[in-house]
């Protein structure tokens, strides 16, 4: 019965440090705070509004979450727009790109590891027993507690922490990296069909041009002033203009294809048209 209570007041001993133990790690090793990145590309060349923007020297817990939104039937993209600027497509490529929200999950599990990796394991407890001393008059009754705790070498900890707010930091900046490519991606995509839309324009204009001339040959022709070549020149280039039209539509289509895909929206969805002219940006100092 002594060997029972001396056991018994060892475990009960080191059971009471325990805690005190992995409280004084929280207490020496505190989590540091992790930001979120700036905005890129100033406030104005983003898009973003001020509510889905996130703020410099924020926690990673107060980072805005980045909702995918699909499209629902007959839902409008840009209700009362009557042409599509490159403010509001960028502001709907980053709400609705699903790349930006894995990034940012991505981004919140890696900063999730770093209390997990500074934290010590839990403790291990374990009993034996011997069934055949119970009740013996040889021996005494067998019965053993055990409870173990696994403490690093000095300095594992701290260091395992530095590893995780590395790699937490990593998946930060490829936030932004993907932020910033998206916004590229949205730019080029918007004027390249602002740049098809004014070529489809000035073939319009062509073509009234030239059947103009057509009509204005055809009568000189008739009246014997000009050559049938002029009449036969001009056939030659509204064909030519018409072709012309053919790989504009297509361009035109491939165009609202990338935009769209930006939106993760499918190929055919309308867009509102671009505007006839575009606000040139200033100089640079």
């Amino acid at each position: 019965m002594k060997r029972m209570a001396f056991i018994f007041g060892h475990w009960w001993l080191l059971f009471s440090t325990l805690p005190s133990g992995c409280a004084g790690q929280g207490a020496n090793e505190r989590e540091p705070a992790l930001t979120v990145p700036p905005p890129l590309g100033g406030s104005n060349e983003s898009g973003l509004s001020e509510q889905t923007r996130p703020q410099n020297n924020t926690s990673v817990q107060d980072a805005p979450r980045v909702e995918v939104y699909s499209q629902k039937a007959g839902e409008d993209l840009f209700p009362g727009m009557t042409e599509l600027s490159v403010e509001a497509l960028i502001e709907q490529v980053l709400a609705r790109n699903p790349t930006l929200a894995q990034m940012t999950d991505a981004w919140q599990a890696a900063s999730a590891r770093y209390p997990q990796v500074t934290a010590l394991e839990d403790p291990m407890f374990g009993g034996t027993t011997g069934p055949a001393s119970i009740g013996s008059k040889d021996v005494n009754y067998a019965n053993r507690v055990e409870a173990s705790q696994k403490l690093p070498f000095f300095g594992k900890l701290k260091l395992r922490g530095q590893v995780a707010l590395a790699e937490a930091a990593a998946a930060r900046d490829e936030v932004g990296d993907i932020r910033l490519q998206l916004i590229e991606s949205a730019k080029t995509a918007f004027y390249d069909y602002y740049l098809v839309d004014r070529a489809i324009a000035v073939n319009e204009e062509s073509l009234k041009l030239l059947r103009e001339i057509r009509k204005t040959a055809d009568d000189r022709f008739r009246a014997s002033q000009s050559p049938q070549q002029d009449l036969l020149q001009a056939d030659v280039e509204i064909g030519q203009q018409r072709k012309r039209r053919l790989t504009l539509d297509r361009m035109r289509r491939v165009t609202q294809a990338r935009i769209n895909t930006l939106m993760h929206l499918p190929p055919d969805s309308l867009l509102p048209p671009p505007p006839e002219t575009l606000k040139l940006a200033e100089s640079p100092p």
